[in-house]
């Protein structure tokens, strides 16, 4: 899952000063990281419905998973479906309590990979260093390449 920041809306740097878009892009860029820092510890949680399994979901997946020593005498395929459906569960209550997360800090869910953006703009970035051609080839360069 990633995310990005939609700041209020701002002004779009000008082509006369390159470096106003690269710096734009590199605080937007910092705000998503800052916000996927901020939901790094946010945990999913749900309980059967009987009280005796319990799961924790964090990022890394199933963090804790508690079972009753009660649980037990299920029969072992109940047992498995059970753990697998409230793993499950903890998963969703962990993406809801993420997206609840972002929207208290104000950050809107979006289908960018941060990591791609950050790796092109640290292109873009050398090639308005490099004084490389005319900007606006450099620009139509790199929003081709990113797909926009």
């Amino acid at each position: 899952m990633t995310y990005g920041y939609e700041p209020e809306p701002r002004p779009r740097p000008g082509w006369g000063n390159p470096r106003a878009v690269v710096d734009a892009v590199e605080g937007q860029a910092g705000r998503a990281a800052s916000a996927r820092r901020d939901v790094a510890d946010v945990t999913g949680t749900a309980t059967s419905d009987d009280g005796l399994l319990r799961a924790v979901a964090d990022g890394g997946g199933l963090r804790e998973l508690v079972i009753d020593p009660r649980a037990m005498r299920m029969p072992s395929v109940d047992l498995a479906a059970a753990v697998v459906a409230l793993a499950r569960r903890a998963a969703e209550d962990l993406t809801r309590a993420r997206e609840e997360r972002l929207r208290d800090l104000g950050v809107e869910r979006l289908s960018v990979d941060l990591d791609e953006s950050l790796g092109r703009l640290q292109e873009l970035r050398s090639l308005v260093e490099a004084g490389h051609g005319d900007m606006r080839a450099v620009y139509e360069r790199f929003r081709r390449e990113a797909g926009r």
